[in-house]
Formats: structure tokens, C-alpha cells, sequence
């Protein structure tokens, strides 16, 4: 009869903790889709440094750290101080404050910069253009969305979006990290 009780609670504490865990799991993947879709509502309409909130911190500091520096050096030289990208990303920034922009502010301008020279880029977040496949906890604060985009076509492309949590909250990060976004957008200026 002890031998019976003792695995009756056995089974019910392993019960509870796996519900417990489950029911866990499961808010966690709800603060993951909450924060991807207020990312998305808020830059499907165009505002990006709303969108920013949304970002890692580290990410937006190796915005500013990075890819600042090559936007305006690219700025400043004759080859691709004309680009479009350019033109629209200093676009309202006075001429002797750019090199102070903060992480935030980049990410916002070179957004909206990027969205004027590629469309396409907001359709891509519009929520009704988007079938979450999956949101999966990765362990060590990490999660991963995965979704499929239907284009403007009609062709489905399969994407998903990092997130690693900051001071207790979920936060983005972005496909293609800031330095390697510099390295790209330094080969585009040149």
C-alpha cells in the first residue's frame, strides 16, 4: 500500500510539473507570436521606429556602431552619395547630426529607406500575407517563429524569425545581423 501511494503521487506531482511546464511553455510562445505581431502590425504600417521597440538592444547598438559609419561614408563620397537608399535614409537629418543618430533611428530611417527602393519589403509583413507553420522555444531564452509569406504572385516562401530575450522580455532579432549588413550595404555604395 506504500509502495501504491508513493507512485500515486509520484505520477500526480509528474503530471502536475509536465502541466505546469506545458502551461508554461505555452504563455512563452504567446509573448513570442504577441511581440512578432506588434512587430509586424507596426511596420506593415510604416512605422518603423515604432517597429524598433521590438529589437534586440544589441542589435540596434550594432546598428549604430556598424552600419552608421558606412552610410555615411557612403554619404560623403561622390560614387554613392547619389542612391537612392542613401537620399532616402538622410532624408530630414541635418547635415552635421548624422553621425550621431542612435541604433533606434537608424534602424528606423535605413527601414524606410529600404521599403521605398524594395515594396515588396512591407507587403512581406502585412499579417494577412503570413501562416505561422511553427514557434518553437529553442532553451537559454531563444525562440524561432516559422511562417510561410504568400508573395504578391501567389508563390508561398517559407521564412522564420529569431528571438532571444532581454531583461525578461522577448525581443527580435534580425535575419541579417548589422555587421553583415554593413559588409552588404558597403558593396552596394561602392
Amino acid at each position: 500500500m506504500v509502495m501504491f501511494t508513493r507512485i500515486v503521487v509520484f505520477q500526480m506531482f509528474f503530471f502536475f510539473s509536465m502541466s505546469s511546464f506545458s502551461a508554461e511553455n505555452v504563455d512563452e510562445k504567446d509573448e513570442v507570436m504577441e511581440v512578432f505581431f506588434e512587430y509586424l502590425d507596426a511596420y506593415s504600417s510604416s512605422e518603423f521606429y515604432a517597429a524598433t521597440r521590438f529589437l534586440h538592444p544589441r542589435h540596434l547598438n550594432d546598428y549604430e556602431e556598424y552600419v552608421l559609419p558606412v552610410l555615411v561614408d557612403a554619404r560623403n563620397d561622390a560614387r554613392g552619395g547619389s542612391h537612392p537608399i542613401l537620399k532616402d535614409f538622410f532624408e530630414g537629418v541635418p547635415e552635421g547630426s548624422a553621425g550621431e543618430m542612435s541604433g533606434a533611428q537608424v534602424s528606423a530611417n535605413l527601414d524606410r529607406a529600404m521599403t521605398n527602393y524594395f515594396p515588396a519589403i512591407i507587403e512581406s509583413t502585412r499579417l494577412e500575407n503570413i501562416s505561422i507553420k511553427s514557434v518553437a522555444l529553442l532553451g537559454d531564452g531563444r525562440a524561432r517563429v516559422e511562417y510561410d509569406y504568400l508573395t504578391p504572385n501567389g508563390e508561398t516562401t517559407s521564412l522564420e524569425e529569431s528571438f532571444a530575450r532581454y531583461n525578461g522580455e522577448w525581443r527580435i532579432l534580425l535575419p541579417v545581423p548589422p555587421l553583415e549588413a554593413a559588409d552588404e550595404l558597403r558593396r552596394l555604395f561602392q
